[in-house]
This record gives structure tokens, C-alpha cells and sequence, in this order.
């Protein structure tokens, strides 16, 4: 028999900063003494939360990018039942770096991980910049493995920037399959992000449902000519065949575009399209349908501003994403429409790491110039990302039995991360959600009905690694809907690939 005693409990009691030669913002200090209260404030001692303290103070610093700094906790015994906490900022020693070191890359150019490096040699060591250049390398997904090391160097007051990584297959043959509430899916793909070693993302999918039929080829070269700037091409080709429907709408097209940083974490992306629509009608349809019987030619220009700061590109925790774009349909089009886009996601931290929370709000609109009225393609609708829980053409204005898309569309997601049973190897993450939306707006006609009730849905949700591939599954229970709506309660997928190098 074994007798453990778990001692006596201390509480934490008084909580101070105290800072030495780092040039802190007011606001800044203010915002680790709320930290500092959050976490401490009441609770009993424990090792574990100075460790959260700590994290949570050295994330702040960094999302502020004061780089340089050193954090010590210190705790002290305060009378017979607390202990006092000081958190003691200093100026980090500073450093300059002698020599960036890249080791393990054997199929991937140099270059290509320098490109996603914000530090150069010469610089002086900041851990806000290794942090971020770290994450922008693991997101690229073209390694294993990333790792670092500051070692000493030769010379004094500098150091040596040591990156570890480790090659893994880039390029696959997929095939998956899925199946939902009203009907199943077929896709295969062919992809290679890292063509000839460049970073250079070759892509090849199709997709075979039964509603639509479709076909995407796409380039991504990140660092087109040492430029610093993104280059993207896209070749598409899209087919609709909705179940007991009277039409068949065939969509080809291509477009081109360009992204680079502005200014630190804003982005521009300017880009160009052209787009050939055919409508041919086989049956009973709507009178929007009919009205856009044949052909028509559109080509548009357009550009986006993002604004991204989240803690990480590759798993987010904390940060946000802004984005703002518009597309203008040029003077060769035969419709000329005008389409809006305005989103943010919001990611943050809930009870622990185990419980990320997001916020992603969307709102569009697409409208006709010289009062005509937008193509069938141009609609909009929401999709299986927006409204979990409804067909991706199943909610909004309904013409002749069709879902019609509409002019408007408002979304708001907000999500959560949950911890689950399942093995670490199997790379899970389950997680609830709550999504809420609309889709308005009838231009080519003032009779059809036009809801502006707010659709909703929650549900669970699971991602992961299976032996043979990823697999997802969705599980959606509507809350608010109206009776013109399409449900679709769950969703499977199961997707297997096979590496080639």
C-alpha cells in the first residue's frame, strides 16, 4: 500500500511586470498585465500555467513584432498560502546573422526555401521573423519536416541561422469519392507543387457529381522570373446537369493573374479572364433560363486586397484574414456585370489549444450595368463551405421548381475545434459548427418570391488521415430554413492518392 501526499496548496497572489531596457507601448504593457490576470487571478498554483503565461506573453510580443526580447517568470512564496509571479521583459542580446545554412533540401532549389525566408545574412536576429519565416516554409507543404538551430559563429556579436528540412513526395494521383443526402461524387486529380524542384504547383482535377460535370488545369509558379511576384493561369470547363432538369449549361474559360506583397501582410492580386457560356434548353425551364438561351462572351478584369494576420499560414490560432475584390466585365462582353466580394475570418484561441475558434463572414453581390440582367453563371449561390446542412444550389429565390441563385449573398460561419480519442498518427481534428446565411435578389423579374429569411444550421464535423487517404465527414442539423429549400443533412468523403515523388 502506497500513501501519496499531494502536498499543501498555494494560490497565486500578487502579479507584476517589470520591464528593462525594451521600449514597451503602454497599451502593449497593459495588454500582458490582462494576460497575466486571466490566467493567474484566483487560481492555484501551478507549473503548467507559468508555462501558459509564458507562451501566451512571448505570442503577444511576437504578433507585435517586437523581436528581440528576453521573458524570465520569477515566483516568489508570499505568507503561508501564496505565491507572488513577476514577469520580467529584458532586451534580448542582440545578433546579427553571419551565415543562413539550409541542409536536407535534395530535390528542392535553395532558392525556393530563401524565398520564403524574411531574414537575410546580415540581419539581426529577430524571433518574430524566424517564427514567421519558419511557418511561410511548413506552409509551401513541401517538407516533412522543418527545423532550426542559432548557433555561434566565428565571429563576434553574430551567429548562424541552421534550417533543417526534410524532403517528402510532392506529386500524386488522386481518386475520391463522396456521397450526401441527395447524390454522390466522383473526383481524380493529378498534382505536383514542387515541378523541377521550383516550388512551381502543376494541378489537374475533375469532378463528376450529379449535378455537374467539370474540369480544371491550373499553374502557380510563386516566384515567376525572380520577380516577387505570384504568377497563376487556369484553363476550366464546367457542365450542368441537374436531375429532371430542362437545360444543359456549358461554361469554358480562362484567366490569369499576379500577386505581391504591397505592404507588410497586405496584398494585391490584379487579374484577367475571358469566359464562353452556352445555354441550350431540352425541356420545361424557368423563364430566366429561357430568356438566356444561346451563347454569350464575357471577358473581365479585376483585383483583390488581402490582408493577412494570423499567427500562421499552416494552423492558425489567433489573427485575422481581410479580403476586398471586385471583377468588371469588359466592353467585348455581351453582358457586363459588376461583382463584389467582401469576407474576414477571425481565429482565436478559446479555452486551450485544444479549442480554436473562427469567425468567417462573406458578403457578395454581382449586378448588371445598363439595366440588363446578369448571366446564369454570374448568380450566385451559396456554397457547401457557406451553408453546411443545404445543397450547394438549395437555398434562395425558386423559379419554376429551379433554385435561381440570386444577386446577394450573406454568410456567417463561426467554428470550433474540439479534442477527440482518436490517435495523433491519424492527424485529426473534429470540430462544431454554427452556420448561418442568405441568398436574395431577382433582377430579371419583380413576381418571384424573394425570402429574406435567415437560413441556419449546426453540426459536427471530423478531418482526418486515414491509411488510405483523407476522409471528412459532415453531420448538419438545419435550425431555421424556409420550404423552397434543398437539405442535406450529411456529407462523406473519402479521397485516396498515390505519391510519386
Amino acid at each position: 500500500t502506497f500513501s501519496i501526499n499531494s502536498g499543501k496548496k498555494y494560490k497565486f497572489g500578487d502579479y507584476d511586470l517589470k520591464i528593462t531596457g525594451l521600449s514597451l507601448k503602454e497599451t502593449d504593457s497593459n495588454e500582458i498585465k490582462n494576460i497575466s490576470n486571466k490566467l493567474l487571478k484566483n487560481e492555484f498554483y501551478s507549473p503548467l500555467i507559468i508555462n501558459k503565461l509564458s507562451k501566451q506573453v512571448t505570442d503577444f510580443l511576437e504578433s507585435k513584432r517586437y523581436g528581440n526580447f528576453e521573458i524570465n517568470i520569477q515566483d516568489s512564496k508570499a505568507g503561508e498560502d501564496k505565491i507572488n509571479v513577476i514577469v520580467q521583459l529584458n532586451e534580448g542580446q542582440k545578433s546579427l546573422i553571419n551565415k543562413i545554412n539550409i541542409q536536407g533540401n535534395t530535390i528542392t532549389e535553395e532558392k525556393v526555401i530563401r524565398d520564403n525566408l524574411i531574414l537575410a545574412e546580415g540581419d539581426q536576429i529577430n524571433s518574430s521573423k524566424i517564427k514567421k519565416s519558419i511557418d511561410n516554409v511548413k506552409s509551401k507543404q513541401l517538407f516533412s519536416k522543418v527545423d532550426y538551430k542559432i548557433e555561434d559563429s566565428d565571429k563576434k556579436n553574430f551567429k548562424d541561422f541552421n534550417l533543417f528540412v526534410k524532403e517528402q513526395p510532392t506529386g500524386n494521383i488522386s481518386a475520391g469519392v463522396g456521397y450526401g443526402t441527395n447524390g454522390g461524387i466522383f473526383e481524380a486529380g493529378v498534382n505536383e507543387r514542387n515541378f523541377l524542384g521550383q516550388g512551381i504547383n502543376l494541378n489537374f482535377n475533375g469532378k463528376l457529381s450529379t449535378d455537374k460535370i467539370s474540369g480544371v488545369f491550373s499553374y502557380n509558379d510563386p516566384n515567376f522570373n525572380n520577380s516577387s511576384k505570384e504568377l497563376a493561369v487556369s484553363l476550366y470547363s464546367e457542365k450542368d446537369d441537374f436531375t429532371n432538369a430542362g437545360y444543359e449549361n456549358k461554361r469554358i474559360g480562362t484567366s490569369f493573374s499576379t500577386k505581391y506583397e504591397i505592404y507588410e501582410d497586405i496584398f494585391f492580386r490584379p487579374n484577367i479572364g475571358i469566359q464562353h457560356d452556352s445555354l441550350d434548353i431540352t425541356g420545361t425551364v424557368s423563364n430566366l433560363l429561357r430568356s438566356r438561351q444561346g451563347n454569350t462572351l464575357s471577358s473581365s478584369v479585376g483585383y483583390l486586397f488581402s490582408i493577412d494576420k494570423r499567427d500562421s499560414k499552416f494552423n492558425p490560432t489567433s489573427g485575422t484574414v481581410f479580403y476586398f475584390s471586385q471583377d468588371i466585365d469588359t466592353l467585348i462582353s455581351d453582358v457586363h456585370a459588376f461583382k463584389t466580394n467582401i469576407g474576414a475570418t477571425v481565429y482565436k484561441e478559446l479555452i486551450n489549444d485544444k479549442f480554436i475558434g473562427s469567425a468567417k463572414a462573406r458578403l457578395a453581390n454581382s449586378t448588371a450595368i445598363n439595366n440588363k440582367d446578369i448571366k446564369i453563371s454570374d448568380r450566385l449561390y451559396s456554397s457547401s463551405s457557406d451553408l453546411r446542412g443545404f445543397e450547394p444550389r438549395g437555398v434562395g429565390p425558386v423559379d419554376t421548381n429551379e433554385h435561381i441563385g440570386g444577386n446577394n449573398l450573406l454568410t456567417l460561419s463561426l467554428k470550433s475545434t474540439f479534442p477527440n480519442p482518436i490517435p495523433d498518427s491519424l492527424r485529426s481534428t473534429s470540430y462544431l459548427f454554427l452556420d448561418m446565411g442568405n441568398v436574395w435578389g431577382v433582377d430579371y423579374s419583380n413576381s418571384i418570391p424573394d425570402s429574406s429569411k435567415i437560413r441556419s444550421t449546426t453540426g459536427i464535423a471530423l478531418d482526418l488521415m486515414s491509411p488510405i487517404g483523407p476522409l471528412s465527414f459532415t453531420y448538419s442539423i438545419p435550425i431555421s430554413k424556409a420550404s423552397t429549400d434543398s437539405i442535406s443533412l450529411y456529407y462523406f468523403f473519402l479521397d485516396s492518392y498515390l505519391a510519386l515523388i
